[in-house]
């Protein structure tokens, strides 16, 4: 098994991590619902979920809920999902934002992010930024 180390979850899939009929990310819209896998759990950034797109999923999770989740939770357990937002993947770092639907377990997350991670940018010209 090759690992490729310039992976990390929430990143497009380049290489041999790319196979030919994944979803790209014009295909992707809110509402949308998917059955994927767990691939991975973050303590401070949540739970990654890959449902057949150049890009995971992302489930946020911040860390003071995670002992309500984590026996509901586990890593390569198949999960359905829905599409709550998407966003533009050069801003952001996890362009799909996705909530559970099977197991339903937003009764237990308390705390929800105030907004998504995003890259670190040098400039701060905020005329050019869509924000």
């Amino acid at each position: 098994m090759t690992v490729d180390y310039d992976y990390y979850p929430g990143r497009r899939r380049t290489g041999s991590n790319y196979v030919e009929g994944m979803h790209e990310l014009p295909f992707v819209y809110p509402g949308q619902i998917y059955a994927g896998y767990v691939t991975s759990v973050n303590l401070y950034e949540g739970a990654f979920v890959f449902i057949g797109c150049i890009h995971d999923g992302w489930v946020p999770i911040r860390s003071n809920d995670w002992f309500w989740v984590r026996q509901y939770i586990k890593v390569g357990m198949h999960v359905q999902v829905e599409v709550l937002a998407k966003r533009d993947p050069y801003r952001f770092r996890f362009p799909i934002e996705l909530r559970f639907v099977n197991p339903n377990i937003d009764h237990l997350i308390f705390k929800r992010f105030e907004y998504p991670p995003i890259f670190g940018r040098s400039d701060t010209n905020y005329d050019e930024l869509a924000i």
